[in-house]
Parts: structure tokens; sequence; C-alpha cells
């Protein structure tokens, strides 16, 4: 009985483990997202500026 109960708290405890790796992941991987979108809107924002500056010439597409 007892090592029955030694085996499901090491259980309990892998359980933990793994729970705790994937939240950071998780948290990991939302961080990524989040600067990956801060990047794509202030490129969006520069992109737009310069095409809206005078004297600014787009290429023509021949």
């Amino acid at each position: 009985m007892e090592t029955k109960n030694k085996r499901q708290i090491a259980e309990m405890i892998q359980d933990e483990k793994w729970n705790s790796k994937m939240a950071a992941l998780e948290a990991a991987w939302r961080t990524t997202i989040a600067d990956t979108q801060e990047e794509y809107q202030k490129d969006r924002a520069e992109l737009s500026e310069q095409r809206q500056s005078p004297g600014s010439v787009r290429p023509r597409l021949s």
C-alpha cells in the first residue's frame, strides 16, 4: 500500500513539473507572438509614413 502511495506522489510531482514546463513554454510563446505583432504594427506604420511623405517615389511595377 505504501508503495502505491509513493508511486502516486511521484506521478503527481512529475505532472506538476510537466504543467510548470508547459506553462513556461506557453508564456514564452505568447510573448513571442506579442513581440512579433508589435514589430509588424511598427513596420506597417513606418511603411504608411513612407508612402505618405512628400517627395517619396513609389517604384513602378512593370
